[in-house]
């Protein structure tokens, strides 16, 4: 097993991965420089958490809304 030199132990120490592209960004950064991510708090593994995505959500709920009022005004 090789162990990380300890420049390298310092880079993780001070940097979190993106969970898209799992480039190394700062701590504080809200959003990915290379792939333009939005960016959470560190997670336990280093890996940056993504935040909810509510505007997915709403449009995922209302869209099901419309398919509900149409099978019910189409077909009742």
């Amino acid at each position: 097993m090789v162990r990380p030199s300890p420049a390298m132990m310092k880079k993780h120490e001070s940097t979190k991965k993106c969970s898209n592209c799992y480039g190394y960004v700062a701590l504080d950064a809200n959003v990915c420089p290379m792939c333009k991510a939005k960016l959470g708090k560190l997670g336990r593994h280093g890996m940056a958490e993504q935040p909810i995505n509510w505007k997915a959500y709403i449009l995922c709920v209302l869209a099901w809304l419309a398919f509900a009022i149409y099978v019910k005004f189409a077909f009742f």
